[in-house]
C-alpha cells in the first residue's frame, strides 16, 4: 500500500510560521508544562521522598550521618531537576519536532495564545497543539 504525502497547509491570517525563534518559544511552552499535571506532581513528590528516605536508610545501615546522606540525596535530586529542566526539555522539543518534520515537511502556526503543528502522518495531516498561559 502507497502512502501519498499531502501538501502542507497554507499559511493562516493572524499567525506567524514555524522558525527558529518560535522552536524557543516551544521550548519555553515545553519547560513550563513539565510540571503542570497533578499526577507528575505526584510522581516527582513520591519520588524525591522515596529517594531520601533511601538515603537515610542506607546511611543508618552504614552507622553513618543520614543528614549528610540525606543532604547528598537532595543535592543530586536537585542537580537532576536542573538537568531535567535545561537539557532534556529542549532536547525532547527539538527531537519530537525533528521527527514530525521526517514526513516530508512541518508547518507551524503561531499567535499570542496558541501554537499548532501540523505534519503529514499516514497519508493525513496531524494536528499537535498547545495553549499559553
Amino acid at each position: 500500500m502507497t502512502v501519498t504525502v499531502p501538501p502542507p497547509p497554507a499559511p493562516l491570517a493572524g499567525t506567524e510560521p514555524l522558525t527558529g525563534a518560535n522552536r524557543r518559544r516551544m521550548v519555553a511552552v515545553a519547560r513550563s508544562r513539565l510540571l503542570e499535571s497533578t499526577s507528575i506532581k505526584v510522581f516527582w513528590s513520591v519520588l524525591a521522598a522515596a529517594v531520601v528516605a533511601g538515603a537515610i536508610g542506607f546511611a543508618l545501615l552504614l552507622h553513618a550521618d543520614p543528614a549528610a546522606f540525606a543532604g547528598v540525596a537532595i543535592a543530586g535530586m536537585v542537580g537532576y531537576a536542573i538537568f531535567l529542566w535545561w537539557v532534556l526539555s529542549p532536547l525532547a522539543v527539538r527531537l519530537k519536532m525533528r521527527a514530525m518534520g521526517r514526513g516530508g515537511w512541518l508547518v507551524g502556526y503561531f499567535d499570542q495564545t496558541a501554537t499548532q503543528l501540523v505534519h503529514p502522518r499516514r497519508g493525513g495531516w496531524e494536528l499537535s497543539a498547545s495553549t499559553r498561559t
